[in-house]
């Protein structure tokens, strides 16, 4: 089973640069211009997805192995 902090170098990352996307298309991109508020919420629906993959990434990452000579 893979530890809290392995799972955390992932987690935590993927989680702001999502929550990020999803600020920039909710919060920032009403405020301005059709034109420009178009390529804001594009640019914030791919952080979104990026942010996933990267929790999706630290997810299917194998656990690092101790010292195996310790458990035979």
């Amino acid at each position: 089973m893979k530890t809290v902090i392995a799972q955390a170098r992932y987690w935590i990352p993927g989680t702001f640069v999502a929550l990020g996307g999803v600020a920039l298309v909710r919060v920032v991109a009403p405020q301005f211009a059709h034109s420009v508020r178009i390529t804001i919420i594009v640019g914030g629906h791919i952080l979104a997805l990026a942010g996933l993959t990267i929790i999706s990434i630290g997810m299917n990452r194998p656990a690092p192995r101790g010292d195996e000579s310790a458990s035979t």
